[in-house]
């Protein structure tokens, strides 16, 4: 517990993996939340009684778009979780713990 609290003992890896995990499932939720929120603003589609209608092929870009951007999203996520670890476990090496 005194190294805990004296941080000679790094939980990071753990909590790591564990915001790793969080991030991957989390990710795909918060952005298709943030994307059908904003949908209604996108510059495509023809107005139709107040209301934005999209054409399929219109529909199917936005969709494509968006698996994309989510794809790219999820691979820096983990890119960047693999260098905090990465980095965690060369700093083991080195203390030598």
């Amino acid at each position: 517990m005194v190294e805990f609290l004296t941080f000679q003992h790094f939980i990071s890896l753990d909590i790591l993996i564990i915001m790793y995990s969080m991030g991957l499932f989390g990710m795909p939720l918060v952005a298709g939340w943030i994307f059908w929120k904003i949908k209604p603003y996108l510059p495509w589609g023809v107005m139709r009684e107040g209301v934005r209608v999209l054409s399929l092929k219109e529909r199917l870009l936005a969709l494509f778009l968006f698996l994309f951007l989510l794809l790219c999203m999820e691979i820096v996520w983990r890119m960047m979780c693999e260098f905090l670890i990465a980095y965690m476990q060369i700093r083991n090496v080195i203390v030598g713990s």
